[in-house]
């Protein structure tokens, strides 16, 4: 049985939850990545000094600039 692990990303780009919508849009386009981590550096879960909140994808700011 394959693990999930051996697929994963390892290089992985964080934004803060009170970031831009432009500010995500040029780090997705200048890394040429499809999605961010959002943590928020208040909380400590994700590890020691950050918490998890959640997933920004391209799917995001498309449906922002379809409104």
């Amino acid at each position: 049985m394959e693990k999930v692990g051996r697929y994963i990303t390892r290089k992985v780009f964080t934004l803060n939850p009170n970031d831009s919508l432009a500010k995500a849009r040029n780090v997705m386009l200048t890394k040429k990545i499809g999605k961010l981590l959002i943590v928020d550096e208040k909380e400590r879960v994700l590890d020691k000094n950050h918490r998890f909140t959640g997933v920004f994808s391209r799917r995001e700011v498309l449906k922002v600039i379809s409104r």
